[in-house]
Order: C-alpha cells, then structure tokens, then sequence
C-alpha cells in the first residue's frame, strides 16, 4: 500500500533559487474573512508534482529525495493526504518527532515547510483546508521510479540503458527523462559525481564534492531522455581497489548540497553506479608462494600477499582441487593472481585416480588441514589473517565434481569436518566437472554455484554420447543462485598452464593466454562479489558479455553466459516450466498462447546420442538433464513474424517495485532454422498492460542469444551443446520516454520474433522467466 513521510525540512518558502511556484486552488466558494491558503512545490513547473520512489535501504533517509512543500495562509488550515490507497502517512517536525494527519495549522505556524516522499508506489492529493467556506489548495503528488541517472546511449529504443556496472575506461553519461519528470521541464540543474555515502552519512553532511573534471550544467528540455545526454565522467576512476561507488545529484538549487527537491541517482544502500579495475590487471599487493608437504595426498601449494600482515580484515581462502592427470602446481596463474588482489589461495595434491570420491575426501581433508594447521606455518605469517569462514572451492575436471560432491557430504552428514562446516563454503565453481556420480550425489544444494566451461573441450564433451560429460547437468540441479560461463573455443586443459593430452577439438579455438584472460576476470569478479562483498562486481556475472564485458576480457572471446537467481531470493517467477507442464499454462497460472511453430515442453534432455536434427528428438542439443534431473523448458520454431505469450495473473500485475525481467535461452544445434540464420539471435519483449498499451523493447542492447558451436562430430552437421544465454531487460525501458505503460497493472510478456525484430527464422529453447533485482 501506499505510503509517504512528510519531515520538516527547515527551508525558507523560496527554497532553491526562489523557484517556489503555488498549487491549484479548489472552485470552492470563499466565505467571509476566508484567505485562500497556498501549496507550494520546490523546483516544479506547475501541474502534478512528481516524486521519486524512495531507493531500497533509504527509507530513514527518505526526505533527502522527496520534493519540499510549503504550506501557508493568513488563517489557520488543516493539512491533510488523500491517498489511493489507504495506508500510514508520516509527518514530522523540525525536531523529528512523528505528527499525524490530519492536522491543523495555526497561523503562528505558518508558512510550514514539509518534505512529501514516497516509501511505496502511489498517488495522493495533498490539501490546505481553511475554515468552513472558504476555498482549499490541493496539490496533486503522484510517484516515479527510484531514481537512476547513469547511463548508456544504445540505438535501438529507448535510446539510453540504465547501468550500475561500468569499466574504468568507460565514459559515463547522464539524462533525466522529462516524460518521468513533467514539471521539471525548463528547470536547470548541476551534475555533481560525488563517493558514495549511506543515507545516515548524507543527512549527517549533504556537502557535494564532485569527482570529475568538473560540474556539468543542463537544462530539462522536452522530448525522450536521449535529448538529455550529458557526459560527465569520461574514464571514471578506481584507484587500486576492484570497485569504486559512486553516486549521481542533480542539484536544482545549484548550492552544492543534496537537499529535498534535488534528485539523486543512488540515496540507498546501493550505489548510483560502481566503477571497475580491469579485471584482468594484477592488484596492489605481492604475491608470495610456500609448499607444505606433509603426506602424499596433504601436498599444498599456497599463495598469500606479502602485506597480510598489515591487513585490518582476514583474507578470504580460496582452495583448488585439481583434476586426473592434473598437477596442484599447474594453476600458478590463479594463484599469483588472486594473491595479488588480496586473497589467499591454496592448490593441493588431489587423489582423482580412484574416481570422484576420494577426489571429494582430499578436498574434504586439505581443507580441514589447512584450516587447524596454517597459524603455525612459514613463521606465523598467515596467523590471524586467514577467514576461514569465507571459503570458495574450485574444481576441475574430476575436481570439479568432487568440491560439489564434498559439499553434498557436509550438508548430508557423511563428512564431519574438525575445523570447518558447510556454512564456511561462501560459492563452489567447477571447471569443465564430470558427472559420475550423477546429481542425485553430486549436488550444489542451495550454495551459490559456478561453472567454467570450454565448447572446444574433448575430454569432459559435454557430448550427449557421455552422460559424464554433461556438467550442466550438475549447474541446473543447483537450488541457489547459479552462474555459468561458456567460453567458445576453450580446451579443457587450456583452464590451466600444465598443458596435457587434449589441446582441443573444434574451430576458432582459443589460446591459453586468451583463456586465462577470461578465468581471470571472471574469478576476480565471483570471489570479489561473493567472498569480499564487492557488489559493484556482481554485474559482470549477471550482464551478458555480448552488451559489455569486463575490460581485459579479449573481444574475440564469444561467451555464453547465464544468471539465475535462488529461487528463494527476491524474486517473482512467471514460468520456470516446472509446476504446470501443460504448454498452455505458465507457472504463476496464467494462460499460454503462440503463433510459432513446433512447440513444446519438456524436460531439456536430448534423447539420443547423436546432435543430428530429429523431429522426433525436439530437445535436441539440450544437456541439462540426463534422465535424473528435473530442469524443463519449451522449445519451437518460426520462418515468419510470430509471437510467444505468457500471460500474468490477477495479483502479480503490479511490477512497479521490480527492476529486471530475466529469461533464458538457447539456439537448438542444427537445426534447419539455425542454421539458415547463421549467428547470434535477437528478438524483442512487449509488455502489455490491463489498457492493452503495448510497448516493445528489443533485446540486442542487453544480450543476444549465441549461436552453437560450430563443432562437427556426432552425427551430420556442425554445432554442438546449446548454449544457454540470460538476458536480463530492465523494467525502466519500458516506460521512458512517456510510453504510458502502467507497470502497476501488466497484462502479459510476448516475445516477438520475425523481421523487424532480428532473426526472420530461427529455433529457440526458452527457460526461467521471471522477475528480479539488478
């Protein structure tokens, strides 16, 4: 429901710049002795005055974003809220203590200067009523998105795409939509870049000290918000750390502090926007490297910074269990890397001849031996500096199912560890796993789950001749939040330096430095999310590579990569495709309609042992289940303009508090159709709302849907696994731009295929739709 804070500010009646401009007065007759009271709102143009939604976290600091009012009159009036919605109104004085509306005025305490914010989506009247007769001011408030103002220019609509991840080499811009702020039309402001602050730190201090090379000045112009464009920041900084935060004021009143009536593009818990190091970059700190030989299967390779002793804060652990064949020393590049950016980083002896469990038990008991043991080596260098409650496992090849099989025994209760428990292991990832176990054992739970996996790989295929081979079954089994990155062109053993027996199978394969580019990067951004808290590199796992990825990753690199969010986290799904498996039916319960062809659901299981296409085989190509998962999905076609619909039931139609819609698919190997179009896929997303307004926004600026492999093999034709791809469109796009989209009453989500969209024929599998958080 509906609510808002209404806090003295303090403020003079001209506010910032004296640009103060009164509320309509009601047609109400004026008795005698009336004085019509005045409602007043700082930096508007006249009409409804618009206020932005209070950012998740800045509830308490609320005010700081809302718009100043100012009530006043010759005669006492009472002051009341006519909400739509009923719901709790908060006024409060000067000294912070809460009043209650309605409430009367005296003319003593006039002019009253309050803040209106909103806490939730809404609309209101605020009214100034004076004695019975006479005429009342009333001042219409309606509610807007949280405030994003960092953005990108992109050429498709709606022209700028809103951004909390950017590159240290990337020039940051930004635009006001004058379709989300009418009545600041014709108003200027400041463009200030400032660090980040709390919301508690902002009302403590609302000094302004930009970051930049200077203050950029503007003026609101009518139109789209890309006629708004202003670049502020042309290589934003960081410094020696991986993230920096920053946020983003417009300062209407050009003093040079955040007061009420500025707009501020990250008042929250949250950032406006994080700027990144190059990932691939070594940081700050010099690596150090010690062996620790105390058995044959307690053999530890362990890098640490130098400077652990002057760290304030323990360093993360990060542990790798090798696979068969593989040396403990071969991954000397992680180690020296991840050392350098603060990490401590232990490679061990790994018993994979037997098979996956005794791989499982060394991870399981190299774990404990460092845990209880390391204070006491190479002089106490490491005592007190090591969390050991931050534990991140990684695995390869044998390994890499072990660590998932490790964890499945803490959590089962096989394994009773001496100095560490399930909850110490913050995420596993697993490069290229095998599957012998299967995921009834070989199971992430609920742990936040990685993998990194090679299409060029000809050892761990992931072939649907070899269930063992097909690691992605491991990822779908996962019931946390997973992440997948698929690199193009990768061996199995280009993930480390040893070489080996397999250099690759397939075209266009990559070189190890090429590889080890990408695994970098993609491990400086997990571990420095997950185990350091770094949530500026969140991004990086969750944005497809194909609309930007982070700097050091080469171009040449084509990625497929996926996010899914724990189904237990914020999230609202409208069709994972596995409570109703009647086509015709989304999970949430709403109806299915399509005009593309072939369609069906099903589990993601290709049901022979060959990548030839067969009508008879419509998963073809998928991976995700063999025969003891669960993960379903729909799967068609289309060589004309069609449509797939899914359609939101009556109470989840209020998408206003959402950010992102997010879904994932692939393109089906060989089939007729992809292989007609012959690269990466685009389509668009329409939303509908309960007026049947109707607003598309394609998919190419936020990711594309990558073309399989072309590796032969298998049976006819080129193509191998299909590759799953998570494009995630945000909400915001969908109304800039005055659309007039009603994002509190969406009807359905139709995804559009055909000529005008990108791809005239094409085949698609489609999982996993539904609402999120950036």
């Amino acid at each position: 429901m509906a609510a808002w804070l209404l806090a003295c500010t303090g403020e003079s009646p001209q506010g910032k710049g004296g640009d103060l401009t009164p509320g309509d007065d009601t047609d109400a007759p004026v008795g005698p002795g009336c004085s019509d009271p005045t409602l007043t709102a700082a930096h508007s143009a006249g009409g409804t005055v618009y206020v932005p939604l209070a950012a998740r976290g800045a509830e308490e600091a609320a005010a700081l974003g809302g718009r100043p009012i100012v009530v006043d009159g010759e005669s006492a009036v009472t002051l009341s809220l006519d909400a739509s919605l009923e719901g709790a109104a908060a006024v409060r004085d000067a000294a912070g203590e809460l009043l209650t509306l309605p409430m009367e005025l005296t003319p003593e305490a006039l002019p009253a200067r309050i803040t209106v914010s909103f806490i939730e989506p809404g609309a209101a009247t605020l009214r100034a009523t004076p004695g019975e007769g006479c005429a009342a001011a009333a001042l219409e408030l309606r509610s807007t998105l949280p405030t994003e103002l960092a953005v990108q220019p992109i050429p498709t609509a709606p022209g700028v795409w809103h951004r909390d991840t950017w590159r240290q080499d990337e020039a940051i811009s930004v635009a006001l939509d004058p379709a989300e702020h009418p009545d600041r039309v014709g108003l200027s402001y400041d463009i200030w870049v400032v660090a980040h602050k709390e919301p508690a730190a902002w009302l403590a201090d609302p000094t302004l000290t930009d970051v930049t090379d200077g203050v950029e000045r503007a003026t609101l112009v009518a139109g789209a918000a890309r006629d708004n464009l202003v670049e502020v920041w042309a290589r934003p900084r960081v410094g020696a750390r991986l993230t920096a935060a920053w946020d983003v004021v417009l300062d209407f009143g050009g003093d040079g502090r955040l007061d009420p009536g500025d707009l501020i593009d990250g008042l929250g818990a949250r950032p406006g926007l994080w700027s990144t190091a190059t990932l691939t970059d070594p940081g700050r700190f010099t690596p150090h490297r010690e062996r620790i030989d105390d058995a044959p299967f307690l053999v530890q390779e362990i890098w640490y910074p130098e400077e652990i002793g002057s760290f304030t804060q323990p360093a993360p652990l990060v542990i790798l269990s090798h696979g068969n064949g593989h040396s403990y020393d071969w991954y000397d590049h992680l180690g020296r890397h991840l050392s350098s950016w603060g990490y401590v980083f232990m490679s061990h002896a790994n018993n994979t001849v037997p098979g996956v469990e005794t791989a499982s038990n060394t991870t399981l008991k190299n774990t404990d031996h460092f845990v209880t043991n390391h204070a006491g080596w190479f002089g106490g260098a490491l005592a007190g500096h090591v969390d050991t409650h931050h534990i991140a496992w990684i695995g390869h090849s044998r390994g890499g199912e072990g660590v998932v099989y490790a964890y499945d025994r803490l959590v089962e209760g096989s394994y009773i560890p001496d100095s560490f428990t399930a909850a110490d292991i913050a995420l596993i990832s697993s490069i290229a796993p095998t599957v012998f176990l299967g995921v009834a054992n070989s199971d992430p739970h609920e742990v936040f789950y990685h993998q990194l996996l090679g299409s060029a790989d000809g050892d761990v295929t992931g072939g649907v001749d070899c269930d063992l081979c097909q690691s992605l079954r491991i990822a779908n089994a996962g019931l946390g939040p997973v992440a997948v990155t698929y690199l193009q062109g990768a061996s199995h053993n280009a993930f480390h330096n040893g070489g080996g027996w397999d250099d690759g199978t397939g075209p266009d394969r990559l070189s190890t430095d090429k590889v080890h580019a990408v695994q970098l990067a993609t491990y400086t951004a997990l571990l420095g999310w997950r185990l350091q808290g770094l949530e500026g590199l969140a991004g990086w796992l969750k944005t497809s590579p194909d609309a930007v990825r982070p700097a050091g990753v080469p171009d040449e690199a084509i990625i497929a990569s996926t996010w899914r969010d724990a189904p237990t986290d914020e999230v609202q799904i409208l069709d994972a495709f596995q409570l109703n498996k009647d086509a015709e039916l989304n999970d949430a319960g709403g109806a299915v309609q399509w005009t593309v062809t072939n369609l069906v659901e099903a589990l993601m299981d290709d049901r022979n042992l060959a990548f030839t296409w067969n009508e008879n085989d419509p998963m073809n190509g998928m991976t995700a289940v063999h025969r003891d998962g669960f993960e379903r999905g729909v799967v068609f076609d289309w060589t004309t303009d069609s449509t797939y619909t899914t359609r939101i039931p009556d109470g989840l139609r209020d998408w206003r508090t959402w950010e992102v819609l997010s879904l994932r698919a692939a393109q089906g190997t060989r089939h007729p159709e992809t292989v007609a179009h012959d690269g990466p896929l685009g389509f668009a997303v329409e939303l509908i709302d309960g007026a049947e307004r109707t607003v598309r926004v394609p998919i190419d600026p936020y990711g594309l849907v990558s073309a399989p492999y072309p590796r032969d093999g298998l049976g006819q034709g080129r193509g191998w696994q299909n590759e799953m791809n998570t494009v995630r469109v945000p909400l915001r796009a969908f109304i800039t731009n005055g659309t007039g989209l009603d994002l509190a009453d969406i009807r359905a989500v139709r995804l559009v295929f055909g000529t005008e969209t990108g791809a005239v024929s094409g085949r698609l599998v489609l999982d996993d739709i539904y609402l999120g958080r950036w």
